[in-house]
């Protein structure tokens, strides 16, 4: 199943493609293998790590067969229906180690001395999900990116970068993002989801051709390579 994506801005925001589960877009697939953490899965893992009340009769709106439901008869049996769906996401939330969160952006210029483009990635850059991405209830979560300074940069050879471009002028494309949640707490706005960056996989968003490929260390950029050319 192909998977929505979310746009990142540089340093804090980023914002769904669509709100509820059916009425989602098919950009092109996750290069990872692996669940989706969106804004129902956020929500649940945040509650589940500190242990709190997740807003359940709030969140059963998420799924599309309530969230695009008119009819007031039929929104309450369609509510009744997801219940056991929102049951069953908690329980897979709670089993999952490791998620992916595609990020749809623009890419920097490209800097000759690093080698690369500059990404938005950030320590502490922040996806907000908000009533938009709950169907209008009155929810707000936050999924932070502890490490994301380390994926500063897609480094790519000059040619590539060059053919890239070319092909690519606005340079838009999709990182799918490998994570693993290491905390959670009570922000300032909205409660907060914090997550480590394991791996990165950056894609043209026109083509869908994987640009680089990388994974984490400690040094901001060091991990990211330039994948093979598609033969």
């Amino acid at each position: 199943m192909e998977r929505p994506t979310v746009k990142i801005a540089v340093a804090v925001t980023a914002s769904l493609l669509a709100s509820c589960a059916a009425v989602a877009p098919r950009p092109p697939r996750a290069a990872f293998e692996g669940p989706v953490l969106g804004p129902l899965q956020t929500a649940l893992l945040y509650h589940q790590r500190t242990g709190t009340r997740s807003p359940d009769d709030r969140l059963v709106h998420w799924f599309g067969e309530v969230c695009g439901e008119l009819d007031p008869a039929a929104r309450r049996a369609a509510i009744a229906r997801s219940r056991s769906s929102l049951d069953e996401a908690s329980e897979a939330a709670a089993a999952t180690a490791r998620w992916v969160v595609p990020v749809e952006q623009t890419l920097g210029g490209y800097d000759l001395a690093a080698g690369g483009f500059a990404t938005s990635l950030r320590a502490g850059a922040v996806i907000r999900f908000d009533r938009g991405d709950y169907c209008d209830e009155d929810l707000r979560y936050l999924l932070v990116f502890k490490n994301g300074d380390h994926f500063a940069s897609v480094n790519v050879p000059r040619e590539r970068a060059l053919a890239f471009v070319r092909g690519n002028p606005a340079r838009r494309v999709v990182h799918d993002l490998e994570v693993e949640v290491v905390g959670a707490q009570a922000g300032a706005t909205a409660p907060a989801l914090v997550v480590d960056i394991l791996a990165v996989r950056t894609r043209d968003a026109a083509t869908g051709a994987v640009l680089a490929e990388s994974r984490g260390v400690g040094r901001r950029g060091a991990a990211v390579h330039a994948a093979p050319p598609a033969p």
